[in-house]
């Protein structure tokens, strides 16, 4: 399921986690402080190591695109 939030959002989520990783915490405190399980946290330090920032870009939604405006 995808998380709740924009794909900003969700990428300012992960470049957090990175930085945070970075100060030397351990992967379970980075996931408490920003909300998350730590084996996203652990999904994201790997796909960083990996590919970089581009590891970190939330992925396209799946699915047919919604035909009814947000107000709606």
């Amino acid at each position: 399921m995808r998380p709740i939030g924009s794909a900003e959002e969700l990428l300012h989520h992960r470049q957090r986690a990175i930085k945070l990783l970075g100060q030397g915490l351990p992967k379970t405190e980075v996931a408490r402080m920003i909300g998350v399980d730590r084996r996203s946290v652990h999904r994201w330090y790997h796909a960083w190591r990996e590919e970089g920032e581009r590891g970190l870009q939330p992925k396209p939604v799946p699915g047919r695109p919604a035909q009814l405006l947000p107000a709606q």
